[in-house]
């Protein structure tokens, strides 16, 4: 049982790797991808300064706690778009009939659908959630606790894609005649 959970997490690890390694092959607009969503993510808090400089506290929360609630959102959006993009992307795969090369396969369908693809400016949010944990402050702790809940984020973020059928169904009800129980 542990073995096998420890081979799917191989396969994960060198799905994404693989992924990345595509997307890099023009290297300016992966990095530009990655720049310009550190900063439109930035904008964002610009925002919030300018509403932290007129009032110190808003709702009892101090620029530091939103920096951090920020910065965990989108480290949990980086990490679910760089590992699992395609749990999102499901009801398009199923509709367009492009899960047949999966199956031939001899390893989890499942997981191989999920993990075939990798959202390049997905890795300018998980950066950007880092940065904002610098900001609000940085020691081993925190940062193990950051990690630990952008992961476990990441996985229920992907579980709840996985398991909400209501995409699936609209998108199927507008372009075919097939009933859902």
């Amino acid at each position: 049982m542990l073995m096998e959970a420890k081979n799917q997490i191989k396969v994960i690890i060198l799905s994404v790797k693989y992924n990345i390694m595509r997307q890099m092959t023009n290297k300016v607009t992966f990095m530009t991808n990655i720049l310009f969503m550190i900063l439109n993510n930035a904008s964002f808090i610009v925002q919030w300064i300018i509403l932290f400089s007129l009032k110190d506290e808003i709702g009892g929360y101090t620029i530091k706690e939103v920096l951090l609630l920020w910065g965990l959102a989108a480290s949990t959006y980086g990490i679910a778009h760089i590992v699992f993009l395609k749990a999102f992307e499901m009801p398009e795969l199923i509709i367009n009939g492009k899960l047949d090369s999966f199956l031939v396969q001899p390893k989890n369908v499942f997981l191989s659908v999920i993990t075939s693809d990798t959202r390049v400016s997905a890795i300018g949010d998980l950066i950007y959630g880092y940065i904002c944990l610098c900001l609000y402050g940085i020691t081993i702790k925190n940062f193990l606790l950051f990690t630990f809940f952008s992961i476990t984020g990441a996985i229920i973020l992907t579980a709840f894609a996985s398991i909400a059928r209501k995409p699936i169904i609209l998108a199927c009800k507008s372009r075919c005649t097939c009933r859902f129980a």
